[in-house]
């Protein structure tokens, strides 16, 4: 892989989606990239608006999943919150550590 002061629009990671009795499983999200600035002013505005959704918040900066029976939309999103509380948190830590350049251990 070269190395470009261009960075993608989007970007992939796994994020560790905890699983009742199963532990973390790896979903790979598609992420929209942003530059130091646009990361601080995100975290700052999503920190400052209390109203806004987990859902609203993430379909900020994710574009999509490779969950294979569901459809990356609004309403698919907001049922994997249901369903899986502590995805919001898990999504938003890989995200930004993605963002700084923190790599998961396997």
């Amino acid at each position: 892989m070269k190395f470009t002061l261009n960075p993608a629009p989007t970007f992939e990671a796994p994020v560790p989606i905890p699983v009742p009795g199963k532990g973390p499983v790896d979903v790979v999200f598609t992420f929209k990239y942003r530059d130091s600035e646009e990361a601080k002013a995100f975290a700052k505005n999503a920190s400052k608006d209390k109203k806004r959704s987990d859902v609203d918040h993430m379909m900020q900066i994710v574009t999509g999943w490779n969950i294979e029976d569901a459809e990356f939309n609004k309403k698919n999103l907001a049922l994997l919150f249901k369903r899986y509380p502590t995805a919001a948190m898990a999504i938003q830590a890989v995200y930004f550590a993605e963002l700084a350049g923190v790599r998961r251990k396997n």
